[in-house]
């Protein structure tokens, strides 16, 4: 083999088809955690957060979200412009910008901390949801953001 056809080797193993990883799984859930649904990341999202009440409904209340760190068919955790109460029952628009989709649910405040930068804080939001159209929408968010596809996508940015 001469040393011109060794260095184009090179260029056709890269070529070859890659061994499929294998896929990639939502955080399984431990035992000792009280959650019944696995948690996954999101990217290219906006979010918008109100206090539900008279304000939301005329469309008047401010928005309370800066971003979403993970969501689950059962909730999401969110970062959030002030403290919310626990208990507190809120609305939330979530906008897939490059898939070109939003999810619009009710929930409620179940726990919220404070941020290392002590302006934001952290909240976490338990879904109610008995719209099938919701929870398809759901599952289907939750298989693309943890396929090996969106994976891969993700690795090369």
């Amino acid at each position: 083999m001469t040393e011109r056809s060794a260095d184009l080797n090179w260029f056709e193993d890269d070529k070859k088809p890659v061994s499929p990883r294998r896929p990639a799984t939502p955080e399984p859930v431990r035992p000792d955690n009280r959650r019944r649904h696995a948690r996954f990341q999101v990217s290219s999202t906006q979010v918008l957060l109100f206090r539900n009440g008279l304000l939301t409904a005329l469309n008047l209340g401010s928005n309370k979200a800066r971003k979403v760190c993970d969501l689950s068919a059962g909730g999401a955790r969110l970062i959030v412009t002030e403290k919310l109460a626990v208990k507190q029952k809120v609305r939330l628009k979530i906008t897939l910008e490059k898939y070109q989709d939003e999810i619009d649910i009710d929930g409620e405040v179940k726990w919220c901390y404070p941020s290392t930068n002590k302006k934001d804080f952290y909240i976490g939001v338990k879904f109610f949801t008995d719209d099938a159209a919701t929870t398809r929408k759901m599952a289907a968010l939750q298989e693309w953001f943890t396929s090996p596809q969106y994976q891969a996508l993700r690795s090369r940015r």
